[in-house]
């Protein structure tokens, strides 16, 4: 179902799962349909943590997909309160850009 899963086990003998810790999906195509459906899979999921990984071609077009990942996020019902790190490929300057979800707003993260 996801491209990694994490899973913490309460028996792993028994197979007895206890949580899904972390949850990474990425979806290299950049129209917003073949996003959506990936993010979709991170929503739906109770994972502690979730990571979602794309590319874009300029830094506007991340602030135009962050905008539609939101109304994405907004829909679900009930709301998707964990947190989703959003991790952005700029193919044409080769740098990633990061946003953090944290279950009520995106913020950027710069690095240091």
């Amino acid at each position: 179902m996801f491209d990694i899963a994490w899973l913490d086990y309460d028996d792993f003998d028994k197979r007895l799962l206890s949580r899904l810790v972390l949850a990474v999906e990425s979806e290299w195509k950049t129209d917003l349909n073949n996003l959506r459906i990936d993010l979709n899979k991170l929503l739906i999921a109770n994972a502690f943590l979730s990571v979602f990984i794309f590319q874009s071609r300029a830094k506007a077009d991340v602030a135009h997909y962050l905008s539609k990942f939101q109304e994405s996020i907004n829909s679900i019902n009930p709301p998707h309160q964990n947190a989703i790190l959003f991790s952005a490929y700029n193919f044409t300057n080769k740098e990633f850009e990061f946003h953090f979800w944290d279950g009520r707003q995106f913020s950027e993260l710069v690095p240091q």
